[in-house]
């Protein structure tokens, strides 16, 4: 049975990333798994952090996120032939949903959709996840979830809204999305997605 692939995906305050590291914490008591984060912990990884507060071009975040997702995914291919199962907190759906909302005006007047745009170029180097588990929840009560701390230029509840409605497109195209309510508490959302996680490394649907 090869080793899976599980994405981490939804907007800022969704409440994805306090549960994906309560998550891999338990699962690692009982699988082999590794977690990794997207953008990475690295130099590239820290100039996409560096550009969220920026005033640059949607392009240059767009094509920075697709070098440090690629960067990500030869690290990630190495893990899963070893046999080892991998958890993101987030990955390139992140990419898509984020910069095709960014994008859109942009490339509207060019009559290009911008999601099918990011996804053509990045689908010969990419690998497809298992299952991605994608938190659902209004912008406004993630936009109130961090309230306490600086927000960077896309923690806006409009264009958050439109990042939550491009996920939502993905997870009508594909099985491998699985929506979780994120208006749950933690302890609830975690049993789901290990729940969930369980039977994805088991071979079950």
């Amino acid at each position: 049975m090869h080793a899976k692939l599980i994405t981490f995906e939804g907007i800022d305050g969704s409440g994805k990333t306090t549960v994906c590291k309560k998550v891999y914490r338990e699962l690692r008591k009982k699988i082999r798994i590794v977690f990794v984060t997207e953008p990475t912990k690295t130099k590239l990884g820290e100039m996409v952090r560096d550009t969220m507060n920026k005033n640059v071009s949607p392009f240059t975040h767009a094509l920075l996120f697709m070098a440090d997702h690629a960067n990500l995914v030869e690290k990630i291919r190495k893990y899963l032939e070893n046999g080892t199962n991998v958890i993101c907190d987030r990955y390139n759906d992140s990419s898509y949903a984020y910069q095709a909302a960014e994008l859109k005006k942009v490339l509207s007047k060019h009559n290009i959709d911008s999601l099918d745009y990011l996804m053509n170029i990045q689908e010969p180097f990419t690998i497809k996840p298992d299952l991605t588990l994608l938190f659902v929840i209004k912008p406004e009560t993630a936009m109130k979830r961090i309230s306490f701390r600086k927000k960077t230029k896309f923690e806006k509840a409009g264009f958050l809204g439109d990042v939550q409605n491009v996920y939502l497109k993905l997870a009508a195209k594909e099985k491998r999305y699985k929506k979780i309510d994120a208006n749950r508490s933690v302890d609830e959302i975690v049993n789901e997605c290990i729940r969930k996680i369980e039977d994805t490394v088991a071979g079950k649907k």
